[in-house]
């Protein structure tokens, strides 16, 4: 009997989709890492370690953002991606594409790519 944890990959989703900070930090390791890199900068990536500052990072998209979808959502093993497309109250697209690794079910390393589109619907 194996005691590998699986992480529950509608539960991700939903949370992204619902804006439930609180279920998604749960999907995360206390000491995960989370590198945040912006397309349109040439600046170093933001590094957010714990989940306090996962936590508040979390909280600054939910300022602006009023839809969430996640599309592309793969979980293989210890390896988790996802595109999540974030429609904000201004009418700007937000597009971050996601991968993550996971140890026990949880994510502990996270990079995301952020590109600000002024795309239409």
């Amino acid at each position: 009997m194996s005691t590998d944890v699986q992480l529950d990959l509608q539960a991700l989703v939903t949370a992204i989709e619902g804006q439930d900070h609180g279920d998604q930090l749960d999907l995360y390791a206390p000491d995960a890492r989370l590198s945040v890199f912006d397309a349109d900068t040439t600046l170093a990536p933001e590094v957010l370690i714990g989940a306090d500052a996962i936590s508040a990072w979390f909280h600054r998209p939910s300022q602006r953002c009023a839809v969430h979808r996640v599309k592309d959502a793969s979980l293989d093993g210890n390896l988790l991606s996802w595109t999540d497309h974030c429609r904000t109250y201004a009418g700007l697209n937000i597009v971050s594409q996601n991968a993550a690794e996971l140890h026990h079910g949880r994510i502990t390393r996270q990079s995301l790519t952020v590109v600000w589109e002024d795309l239409p619907d």
